[in-house]
């Protein structure tokens, strides 16, 4: 990992970690939403899908 010299004033390189921290945490917040829309898709879906099934099988 490479250093990044940072210029200005202790509070100008505070907030400008501040921010990036902020953004990186977002961004992980975004992946795991999307990812866990996506399960909650495939979740529903499967609920759906056995009680189908359930009434095909009283049916035989």
């Amino acid at each position: 990992m490479s250093q990044v010299k940072m210029f200005g004033t202790t509070k100008d390189i505070y907030k400008m970690g501040k921010s990036e921290t902020t953004e990186h945490y977002r961004a992980i917040l975004r992946m795991v939403k999307a990812q866990y829309e996506e399960t909650e898709k495939r979740h529903k879906a499967e609920v759906k899908k056995y009680p189908i099934a359930v009434q095909m099988e009283l049916l035989d």
